[in-house]
């Protein structure tokens, strides 16, 4: 089995298409497991085999910070829009991380099965995770459940809240999407 020599996140203004591409480099010997960037100040949170980096997208040379997270397998990892919150899902279960800074603080172990994919809603309050054909939506303060919706979608899911957190909707391989009231 070859491993590779770097890894690298790349990373693109949209504003400025002329502005050439900035690249972080990561360490040899693991890969690069998810990324996931907030909506408000431009943070990149980066999972590797090697831990957890937190890089400012907006600074003009990318430098990786990182994060106090220990985790296994990351499979999916998904930022609050305030970069608050980081939900990390994988061999571990299913963790929310406080973020402030340089730090990160667990908040919350949820209970549940391997997820397909995760998402925050935009208010921070809310953790939906698809697992089989199932969606669960959780309470991020308390850890309870707020309901469970089927899915009625094929393999390889992706799950997004809308903005004002009334609607969740999933899309699969065959893009087919089903959005669900939020109660």
């Amino acid at each position: 089995e070859s491993v590779a020599e770097h890894c690298y996140v790349q990373v693109r203004s949209l504003t400025d298409p002329d502005q050439p591409a900035r690249y972080v480099e990561f360490p040899a010997g693991g890969a690069i497991r998810a990324l996931a960037m907030t909506e408000s100040d431009d943070d990149l949170v980066v999972a590797t085999d090697g831990g957890f980096w937190l890089i400012d997208a907006a600074d003009s040379v990318l430098t990786p910070r990182r994060l106090p997270i220990e985790a296994r397998q990351v499979d999916d990892i998904e930022v609050s829009a305030d970069g608050s919150l980081l939900a990390v899902e994988g061999a571990d279960g299913l963790t929310i991380w406080t973020l402030a800074g340089e730090t990160a603080i667990p908040f919350r172990s949820i209970s549940a099965p391997q997820m397909d994919d995760i998402a925050i809603s935009h208010d921070g309050t809310l953790l939906a995770g698809s697992h089989g054909s199932v969606i669960t939506v959780w309470n991020i303060e308390t850890g309870a459940v707020v309901t469970d919706l089927d899915r009625r979608t094929g393999a390889d899911p992706d799950l997004a809240f809308s903005r004002d957190g009334r609607f969740v909707a999933t899309a699969s391989q065959d893009r087919a999407a089903d959005p669900g009231p939020r109660e």
